[in-house]
């Protein structure tokens, strides 16, 4: 079993490491709306000109926003009408494909894409990998961690060993590699 050191990691690469994994599921929900298949319908619009799409593939709402930013008049708001009309598929997407996806590379690799980036792992409090169970509860523990005003994570910041709230709830700790 691969042992890490249960020295906690400097807060500032933490913090990197966080704002990489937002970007990250970022991308990942915008790029599962656009190409999922629902939102491939015109039904969520009513602009005065009508794209065809043809054989293109292009989800209209997408089309919509890119070529309203090309004309200059950028309507990103194309994009949450999209969202709102298909919310049975988009609030899902938007909700449980971060979740999902983290926790499995967390029990695979030890750590979010934005930790693996800055060269951090989660250890449980002993040094070993944690479960896909703890990567799951430590990642709904960021909710927590975040209201109010992310003062949960300010707790990194009061304790020896940089624990956020969602480490303490979880007994992890994020270890330099």
């Amino acid at each position: 079993m691969e042992q890490f050191s249960t020295a906690p990691a400097p807060v500032f690469k933490r913090i990197v490491a966080f704002g990489l994994d937002i970007l990250i599921g970022l991308v990942l929900v915008v790029v599962l709306l656009f190409f999922q298949e629902s939102f491939r319908t015109k039904r969520a619009f009513d602009k005065d000109v009508h794209y065809e799409l043809g054989e293109t593939g292009i989800p209209q709402y997408f089309r919509y926003t890119l070529d309203s930013f090309y004309e200059g008049e950028a309507e990103p708001q194309l994009f949450l009408k999209g969202i709102k009309a298909e919310k049975e598929i988009a609030f899902p997407i938007i909700l449980l494909a971060p979740w999902l996806v983290f926790t499995l590379i967390f029990a695979v690799l030890g750590a979010s894409p934005g930790k693996l980036l800055m060269g951090l792992r989660v250890r449980d409090e002993q040094g070993g990998k944690i479960s896909a169970g703890k990567a799951s509860v430590r990642y709904f523990g960021k909710w927590i961690s975040a209201l109010p005003v992310f003062i949960g994570f300010f707790l990194a910041f009061s304790n020896p060993r940089r624990q956020a709230l969602h480490d303490k709830l979880n007994k992890t700790l994020v270890v330099s590699t």
